[in-house]
């Protein structure tokens, strides 16, 4: 995994670690925690693409998988929580859409794209969670994948 790739996935967990109200969001999923509400932000895949107006330059895309999880031992308020997490993650994620300047809008796509959320699994009463799928757009010298 290239650094930008690292970096990105670290900045974004840590966005989320400032601006949502979760008891723990890390980089990579951690199937031993028992802490709700968490998030994990991870990679979905990465592909390359020749960039067409810079020589030595190739467009990277990122795809993230974040997932957020809760518990509650009723179904409307586990629901209603995890529409409110997902929503503040939105927020975190797009406050600062060029990750601190890792990021940058290119013909392939805009820095950072909220793409997709996946509604509550279940949801598995007393416990649910939901998946949101983002892209992250970065230029990177050709070679060092």
């Amino acid at each position: 995994m290239s650094s930008a790739v690292e970096s990105i996935l670290s900045d974004l967990a840590a966005a989320i670690r400032q601006q949502v109200a979760l008891a723990e969001a890390t980089v990579g999923a951690c199937p031993t925690s028992t802490a709700t509400p968490r998030a994990s932000v991870e990679s979905d895949g990465l592909t390359w693409t020749a960039a067409d107006d810079a020589p030595g330059v190739q467009w990277g895309r990122l795809r993230v998988r974040i997932t957020i999880r809760s518990s509650h031992p009723q179904r409307d308020p586990l629901r209603n929580e995890l529409e409110d997490l997902t929503q503040q993650a939105r927020q975190a994620v797009l406050a600062d859409p060029f990750r601190g300047g890792l990021c940058r809008h290119l013909p392939i796509g805009r820095a950072t794209e909220w793409m997709q959320v996946d509604p509550p699994s279940g949801p598995r009463h007393p416990n649910a969670e939901v998946a949101i799928a983002l892209r992250c757009h970065f230029e990177w010298p050709e070679g060092q994948t």
